[in-house]
Parts: C-alpha cells; sequence; structure tokens
C-alpha cells in the first residue's frame, strides 16, 4: 500500500472516529437551541480585492432553523488606498444581499442567495476626513483628493479608471447547504455545523474565465453563560474569475476566511457584539492588496415583538489599513416564518 493509499484510509478512519464522537454527545436538557443566540452579524468583508467575487456569508448553527426565514443585508464602506509609486483607490463599496432559507429538521437546511456590489463615489468622505481630523488621524491624503468621486489610478502602468462602477461592479446568484454536526452542550461542546456554497457571477467585471465560484465553512456557536455567547467560521473558497482586463488586475484562485464573534445579551432579545472577520489576500499585482483584510464590526441586534431582528454596525479597519476597507455602516434585517417553539 503505497503512502497516498494509506493517508487516504487514515483519514477516513479519523473521520469515523470524529463522526462517533460526535453522535455520542448528549442532547442538551434546556433545548435544542441552546447554544444559537441570536447569531453573528450579517456582514461580509468589503475590501476591495475580496469583494469581486464570493464572500462567505456567515453561517453558525442556529442560522438556519426549521422553516422558512429571510435575511436581507446592506453594507456600505469606504475605500481610500495609496501605494505611492504604484496605485490610488477611491471610491465606496455598497454590498447589497438577500437570501431565503428552508430548515428541513433541527440540522439539515438549504437556502438561496442574491448579492449585489456596487462602486461609487459615496456618502462617507466628509465624516471620515473631519474624524480624522478631530482624532488627530493622519489624513494619508485623503483629504488633498476631491471628495465623492470614483477613481483606480495605477501608477504603475500609466493607466487611470474614473468610470470604476462600470468596471468593477458585480452580482451573483447562490446556494448554500447546512448541516448541524451537533447542538452542543450546556458545558464546554459548541454547536457546529458544516456548510457548502456555490455562486456564479451574472454581473461580473470583464474577464475571459468563468465566474464559478465555490466555498466551504465549519460554524461554531456556544453559550457561555446567561448573558455571553460566542461564534466563529472558518472557510476556504475557490474561485473561478482570477483576472480582470480593464483594471489589468490579477486574482488569486483560493482563499481562507475566518470570523470571531462575542456578544453580551443586555436583555435576552438586545445583544451588543463585536465581530473579527479575515481574509487572506485576493489581488496578486498590486503592493499591499495581497496582504490578508482584518476587519472589526461592532454592532447590535434587536428582535422586535414581531418576530423580526434588525441589526447595525459599525466596520473598522485596526490592523490593515492598506487592505481592507476605511469604514463601514451596516444595516440588516431577518425573519423567521414559523411558530410555536421553534421560532
Amino acid at each position: 500500500m503505497n503512502r497516498r493509499k494509506a493517508g487516504f484510509y487514515l483519514g477516513l478512519i479519523g473521520c469515523a472516529v470524529l463522526w462517533m464522537g460526535i453522535c455520542s454527545i448528549p442532547a442538551n436538557s434546556s433545548g435544542y437551541d441552546y447554544n444559537y443566540g441570536q447569531g453573528p452579524m450579517d456582514v461580509r468583508t468589503n475590501s476591495p480585492g475580496q469583494s469581486l467575487r464570493l464572500t462567505l456569508p456567515n453561517i453558525v448553527p442556529g442560522t438556519i432553523r426549521p422553516g422558512w426565514g429571510l435575511n436581507v443585508a446592506a453594507t456600505t464602506s469606504n475605500v481610500w488606498l495609496t501605494e505611492e509609486r504604484d496605485y490610488i483607490l477611491d471610491f465606496e463599496i455598497f454590498d447589497g444581499y438577500i437570501a431565503a432559507h428552508y430548515g428541513i429538521n433541527r440540522r439539515l437546511g438549504f437556502g438561496f442567495f442574491f448579492d449585489q456590489r456596487i462602486y461609487y463615489g459615496g456618502i462617507l468622505d466628509g465624516f471620515i476626513e473631519g474624524f480624522h481630523d478631530l482624532a488627530g488621524i493622519d489624513q494619508d491624503g485623503r483629504d488633498q483628493w476631491p471628495r465623492y468621486e470614483t477613481w483606480i489610478i495605477r501608477r504603475d502602468t500609466g493607466s487611470d479608471t474614473e468610470d470604476v462602477n462600470e468596471k468593477l461592479t458585480n452580482n451573483g446568484l447562490g446556494a448554500a447547504l447546512s448541516y448541524v454536526l451537533t447542538h452542543g452542550t450546556e458545558s464546554w461542546v459548541p454547536a457546529l455545523c458544516v456548510n457548502g456554497l456555490v455562486r456564479y457571477g451574472l454581473q461580473t467585471p470583464d474577464s475571459p474565465d468563468e465566474p464559478l465560484d465555490f466555498g466551504a465553512s465549519l460554524g461554531a456557536a456556544k453559550r457561555l453563560s446567561e448573558r455571553w455567547y460566542a461564534y466563529g467560521q472558518l472557510g476556504y473558497m475557490h474561485f473561478g474569475l482570477t483576472r480582470i482586463d480593464d483594471a489589468m488586475i490579477e486574482l488569486k484562485d483560493k482563499a481562507l476566511s475566518g470570523m470571531l464573534a462575542v456578544a453580551w445579551h443586555l436583555t435576552p432579545d438586545f445583544p451588543v457584539m463585536i465581530q473579527y472577520q479575515f481574509q487572506e489576500g485576493a489581488i496578486k499585482n498590486l503592493v499591499k492588496l495581497n496582504d490578508p483584510s482584518h476587519e472589526f464590526t461592532i454592532g447590535l441586534k434587536w428582535k422586535m415583538k414581531h418576530g423580526g431582528v434588525l441589526a447595525f454596525g459599525l466596520v473598522e479597519n485596526l490592523l490593515a489599513p492598506d487592505s481592507s476597507a476605511d469604514f463601514g455602516v451596516h444595516l440588516g434585517y431577518s425573519y423567521r416564518f414559523t411558530s410555536g417553539k421553534d421560532k
């Protein structure tokens, strides 16, 4: 038996042992959704390179519950990135997302989504410049550039692109399948789920490639105490679109991503949370945009009397100012068309 076959069989045995261990975890006496809470924010990365293709939605146990549900989210984020000898990027990204999902039972569910990204002059330039002045933060040349315009200036190639929206705007249709491995326990075991996604780009930047993307992720949710919850996700994406001709951009064909969120419930229906997410760099041939994006969201959720959940968040890049959106505002709403104990 060669090493490849031996490794394959050892992997199968390991998966079988893990599966038996998960299946032996006892059920929660407080209900299957003990670890679920309100879930993380529906914020996807809005970094300029990563936003051109599939970015994984945050799917953890409890995102898809029995019955039909609807999620709508929108984020506008400001991009001002400069590299003295190579480029200037100046625009805002509007990221809209709508998903309908159905939980077949407490473990298996599926969903369909449509996303739309628009690159435009924006509304945040004046606010950000004023905040930087107030806080004594360096403008990095932002205040010397016209507000509310869209530009990609490539000094390395001598090209200027003013109509960024026409060149980069993209949207797509996708589908997701989610399976809850375990609902976790009241002690230390988190709820875990595995997810698979596919997205096809309907409107894409000019490229000879097929805009078909795939993704897979592992999601986790854990109730830490009466008021505290934690959520996490690790993901992998494989992309079909790897080149944008008009902007002379070369993209990587795969990426890893992650999300970690901690929520504190002021009341059972009103959590306040901080959320961190990263994604590996997407663009090969632009300095620093090859670096991973790191974005933090501070936000809150409010479950209203009719059952819908309203979300609001502020997005900031604290660790990677050269590869992430500068600042953003997020709004979201979700509703489950179910009744009884599963609502």
